[in-house]
Formats: structure tokens, sequence, C-alpha cells
């Protein structure tokens, strides 16, 4: 309902793993926006369970005959890692630009990940990786920041936006905008 005015939206009704497959998705009946993939955890008693069917993004940009990505928006719950993990040829191909969720709570509950372990493959992907909180971003690929970082997402919330790309200069509007720091 969300793209429906939007000609330039196709919707398609699967997830993106790592692998191709079924999965389950677990959601609350009042809120669907919060719900997750529950393959490493079972539901508590009041969630909605529903198969879900899992494709890699390669396959969907393959079959939808892209000839670019150049933007990706992800906010799946903690399923980050399986997402990036089944688009190693979008990836290489297209060095898409990721903003992304980091939530400690979804990685911890939902795919038993912490967030250093979570940094680290992101670090692997994105050779620029930038972490976002209020007009502020620092750099992940530096230690002292990225330990920051973890510090204030774990204990107070913060930094849960993350941008990763291949090229810095692709973030160029995004720079002029931001102070790189600590806030």
């Amino acid at each position: 309902m969300n793209t429906a005015v939007a000609s330039n939206i196709k919707t398609h009704n699967v997830g993106l793993g790592a692998e191709q497959g079924e999965s389950e998705l677990t959601f609350s009946p009042d809120n669907r926006s919060g719900g997750f993939v529950s393959n490493q955890m079972q539901a508590s008693a009041g969630h909605t369970i529903e198969t879900i069917t899992i494709r890699t993004m390669d396959q969907m940009v393959r079959s939808a005959g892209l000839s670019s990505v150049d933007f990706v928006k992800m906010d799946v719950e903690g399923f980050e890692v399986s997402v990036i993990r089944g688009a190693p040829e979008t990836l290489r191909r297209f060095r898409p630009t990721f903003v992304m969720e980091m939530n400690h709570w979804c990685l911890n509950a939902f795919q038993r990940m912490s967030v250093p372990d979570f940094l680290d493959v992101m670090r692997a992907a994105f050779p620029v990786l930038y972490a976002v909180q209020g007009n502020t971003y620092a750099d992940l690929h530096n230690p002292d920041y990225s330990y920051i970082v973890m510090y204030r997402h774990i204990l107070q919330g913060q930094y849960a936006t993350l941008v990763g790309t291949f090229d810095a200069a692709r973030l160029s509007m995004f720079s002029s905008l931001y102070s790189h720091g600590i806030d």
C-alpha cells in the first residue's frame, strides 16, 4: 500500500537472505513492522508466525534484469549479515551504498550475534563504513571510533544508523551535511 502511488517501485513478497529457501517471520499481531526472521529463535506466546520465501539479493537482481543498483535501504531486524552474505555479486558488480540499522537487541536475541562480530562483517563488506548519530558520523574502520560507537550503541542506544559504501566520494553530499567525529 505504501508504494502503490510510485510507478518506479515494484514490490516482491520475499525476504532476502544468504541462501534460497523458506524461513519463518515472527511478528506481533498488532504491528508487522517489527517482524523478524526467526531462524535462530522461537517466538514467544502471542506472536504470529508466517512461513516466508527467502531469496538472495543476487538472485533478485539477476531475475529483475537490473543494470544498476546504486542504493539499498535495509532494515531487517538483525538479519543484515544474512542479506549481505547473499549479495556478493551485487556488491562486487554495482558497489551500491547501503543505509542500514544496527540494532543490538535484534542482533543478540534474534541472530545470536554480538555487535563486534556484526561490525567485523560490515567492515569486511564495505571499505567505507560510518555510524551516524545526530549530525555527526564516525568512521568504523577507525578502532578508536569503533569502540566508542559500540559502547554508546549497546549502553545508550546511540549510533543505530550505518552507512556502507565502496567510495567515500559517493558520500560527498552526506559529508557536507554531517560532521566527522564523535558527538
